[in-house]
């Protein structure tokens, strides 16, 4: 039972909502478990990827009925492989990517990182300053699975759809802009419906998810994401992996609270919306979409 079609990014695009909304119909069947990432090898492998064919394909256990299998990893977009090893592995699956103004993107995947504790940049000018040391893997902890802190590469889409284009024929892929998501969520997914070939009359609960979040206590999301070493041992002890990550999310969730996110600081913001006009005019080329008028300004 494999997947035959790929949610492959951006990170922060609304690509929870879209796996979210194509699990509720029923001619579709999305994997157990989001971001599986078991593309990708060149990937820094965190603990919770997929690491097995075996493991992956039982994430899809129970589909036999599915007109449609999927999955979401918000990392292949910007992983330099995961598109030819997805190729190579189902030569016809179909594609969506998911984008967004590139500088909301940074600036929302910032505050992504403060709240799971991966980040320790106290501003996000600082966190944009500190890519490269940590690239070198010279920026301490944050450096050991550096890709969500790769904000400026994260945000440069074209290149990173050029590597699909490549891989896959253009009606192999489809393209969805959080900005219509957000405007009209039943016709994209009604035109996301159609490219798939399923039943685009379905509607299902267009709810909205992962907003902004931040933490309740910063010193229990730091007890949480570095605990210990005897607290971590005596842990790998007594309990199973799995039970380890069920207690991660649980304790995360009773952490959390949802709220607006602080606006940038609007010269900031207008350096980085100079800086990727460029970026922006090659994406809507390769997408077919006049993006200037989209993301040109601030949103």
């Amino acid at each position: 039972m494999r997947p035959d079609f790929f949610i492959v990014g951006a990170q922060k695009c609304g690509t929870t909502s879209l796996y979210r909304y194509l699990g509720q119909h029923p001619e579709v069947f999305m994997s157990a478990k989001p971001d599986p990432h078991f593309f990708g090898s060149d990937l820094t492998r965190a603990d919770f990827y997929v690491k097995s064919e075996a493991e992956y394909l039982a994430l899809f256990e129970g589909s036999e009925g599915a007109l449609r299998r999927g999955e979401v990893s918000t990392l292949y977009l910007y992983s330099e492989k995961a598109a030819g090893e997805i190729q190579s592995w189902n030569p016809d699956a179909r594609i969506i990517v998911l984008l967004r103004n590139p500088v909301d993107l940074m600036y929302s995947l910032y505050a992504e990182n403060v709240f799971r504790g991966r980040e320790d940049a106290a501003t996000f000018e600082r966190a944009l300053a500190a890519e490269v040391r940590r690239s070198t893997g010279l920026g301490g902890p944050a450096s050991q699975h550096p890709e969500p802190l790769m904000y400026r590469r994260t945000a440069r889409f074209s290149e990173q759809i050029e590597r699909y284009l490549a891989h896959f024929e253009p009606e192999q892929v489809h393209f969805v802009l959080l900005e219509d998501l957000r405007a009209d969520a039943a016709s994209v997914f009604r035109d996301t419906c159609t490219f798939l070939g399923i039943d685009a009359s379905y509607a299902p609960d267009f709810e909205r998810h992962n907003p902004n979040k931040t933490v309740r206590s910063s010193r229990i999301r730091r007890w949480l994401v570095r605990p210990p070493e005897v607290a971590r041992r005596l842990a790998r002890r007594v309990t199973t992996r799995r039970a380890r990550r069920e207690f991660f999310d649980f304790a995360t969730r009773l952490n959390t609270r949802f709220s607006d996110r602080a606006p940038m600081e609007p010269g900031l913001r207008q350096a980085l919306h100079e800086e990727f006009a460029g970026e922006i005019e090659r994406t809507g080329a390769l997408i077919g979409r006049d993006l200037r008028g989209i993301w040109g300004g601030a949103s």
